[in-house]
């Protein structure tokens, strides 16, 4: 984990708990109050025992990410770099910036290994 952060065991203990129940996990909380900081250690410990390939991470206050496109762009992105066979874990941070992220979203989620 970077050396920056603080780690917030209780918050990533509730990810933890919920991590292999097929269910779509939405942090809210008020701004700057790190839950983009808390997506990334998540998915810095996922990258412990899942390949770095299974993980994408999406920061939708990037303009390099919003340069992928609209919604349906964006889903065929990551759908492309899906690993078949295993479990796959995609980081949306910030999505609501995207419109109609929600089809995006049940769309990635009624795949199995999503």
């Amino acid at each position: 984990m970077n050396d920056n952060w603080i780690e917030r065991k209780p918050y990533l203990q509730i990810l933890r708990n919920l991590k292999e129940q097929h269910i779509i996990k939405v942090v809210t909380g008020m701004r700057r109050s790190g839950k983009s900081t808390l997506l990334e250690m998540f998915a810095t410990e996922i990258r412990q025992t899942a390949g770095k390939e299974q993980i994408q991470f999406y920061n939708f206050e990037d303009l390099d990410t919003l340069a992928i496109g609209d919604f349906l762009q964006i889903h065929k992105h990551v759908s492309e770099k899906l690993v078949l066979g295993k479990m796959n874990y995609i980081f949306l941070d910030e999505i609501q910036n995207i419109n109609c992220f929600e089809r995006m979203v049940d769309s990635l989620y009624i795949k199995k290994e999503c």
